[in-house]
């Protein structure tokens, strides 16, 4: 995928006015640099700082060197791999991001591990913020790929990686170890009049009435509404409704995501990419079932179509840091995962058998307060130095990573760099995705 070859630089980068961008593109046999004259020239970059970049080329007895404002696009070859083994993402006081996971914090540092450097210690002071809980929804469940992966009764049957129903009737199947929050996605497709209901979060394989703890998504004429159903005095309760009828699609296809936090009983539901309800669970425990259950209360005409089903670990923390700020604070800040925030100075983190915990002083506490690692969103420390060194060399990482870097140098598969906050890192190759050099900004006599 091409990020940029155009004077416009990209989103990630807007900040930074920049002449040219090195970037991962589709496979090649070398690195390709390209020229602002429509040339090329392919080799292999083993440097670059803000006079010039330089590259082994076979046509060339030694590196050639090429002035910076020359360049277009530089694109690597296709060594790097994407990863996404990261749950945690600093911010630094000059706005770089590293993603890593928190190995530890204590009075002065943090120390954080990455996949492709050893470990960096970080003052304090050069932190800005920490988002917490940002790894990749990992995939529990992706199909339907064959038959045998669901019970399937009656009018269901399996076809194509596609669940069909001709009439009434049921398909089931169990998620082994689904976790407390997680997300279900599907494709829906029907032809004539829809009248689905999708169990999650279900103790029994079977749809229908009853006094069973689980909830499900309806969908029919009236649109979509997420329901809860009860082993309780109320065996029925509606939770919300998303007036998007049938009509609403031209195509009678409709691509659904239920996103569930059983934590603090909130469903959200999507469809087609947009957010249509945020529902909360009345009852004080959510269901802790783990089986899945389609069921068509249609006639033998109304067909459906369910496909791409995916069932993800999913974590309401990665769609909070968007919204998240610094506030008012002096302090540090410390915002969970109900969105609640603390105010006073984080003392560190502490280890307990395989459970990790930040202790937070509070004023408001007479004690330091205990709060598990999993249940923490985002960590803003105690205002910083708003001035702070950018260096004119940029470079990205996978996983949203951002580093100001006054040089880089190549030796085999590792990046080296000096940055004025982290000292000098060496980097695996594989993590880098683009480099830029930050234009120079026009200095004003006083």
């Amino acid at each position: 995928m091409k990020i940029f070859e155009s004077p416009e630089p990209p989103a990630m980068l807007k900040p930074f006015p920049t002449l040219f961008l090195l970037t991962t593109l589709s496979p090649l046999a070398a690195d390709q640099v390209r020229t602002a004259d429509g040339g090329t020239i392919s080799g292999r970059i083993t440097g670059l700082d803000a006079t010039a970049l330089s590259l082994e080329s076979e046509y060339a007895p030694r590196p050639i060197r090429i002035n910076p404002d020359k360049i277009r696009s530089v694109s690597f070859a296709e060594d790097a791999v994407q990863r996404g083994d990261h749950d945690a993402r600093i911010v630094l006081i000059n706005g770089d991001r590293l993603p890593c996971n928190i190995e530890r914090i204590d009075a002065g540092h943090v120390l954080a591990a990455t996949g492709f450097s050893d470990p960096i210690r970080i003052p304090r002071e050069s932190i800005a913020s920490v988002q917490l809980g940002i790894r990749p929804r990992e995939i529990l469940y992706q199909g339907p790929s064959r038959e045998e992966d669901w019970k399937i009764a009656d009018a269901w049957r399996f076809e194509n990686e596609t669940l069909i129903s001709v009439g009434k009737g049921s398909a089931s199947r169990t998620i082994e170890k689904l976790p407390r929050s997680f997300s279900l996605q599907f494709r829906i497709h029907w032809n004539q009049a829809p009248n689905l209901e999708f169990y999650f979060c279900s103790s029994e394989n079977r749809a229908g009435g009853g006094k069973l703890d689980r909830y499900y998504l309806q969908f029919n004429s009236a649109g979509f509404g997420i329901q809860r159903q009860s082993s309780g005095e109320t065996t029925y309760q509606s939770l919300g409704e998303a007036r998007l009828t049938p009509d609403n699609f031209s195509d009678s296809e409709a691509l659904v995501e239920i996103r569930v936090d059983r934590r603090i009983r909130r469903i959200e539901l999507m469809i087609d990419g947009e957010i249509v309800g945020r529902f909360h669970d009345p009852l004080p425990e959510a269901p802790d079932g783990d089986g899945l259950i389609l069921s068509s209360n249609s006639q033998a005409s109304d067909v459906h179509e369910i496909r791409d089903i995916v069932v993800r670990a999913w974590s309401a923390n990665r769609d909070r840091h968007d919204s998240e700020d610094r506030g008012d604070a002096p302090g540090d800040s410390l915002i969970d995962h109900t969105g609640q925030r603390f105010t006073g100075k984080l003392l560190g983190t502490t280890k307990e058998k395989s459970a990790t915990f930040y202790l937070f002083e509070s004023p408001h506490q007479p004690e330091p307060i205990r709060i598990p690692a999993d249940q923490v969103s985002t960590l803003f420390f105690a205002k910083p130095d708003p001035k702070a060194a950018r260096p004119p060399m940029i470079i990205g990482l996978h996983e949203h990573g951002l580093l100001s870097v006054a040089a880089c140098t190549f030796t085999g598969d590792r990046m080296n760099l000096s940055h004025p906050l982290l000292g000098d890192l060496s980097l695996d190759r594989t993590a880098l995705t683009s480099m830029a050099r930050r234009q120079e900004e026009p200095t004003t006599e006083p």
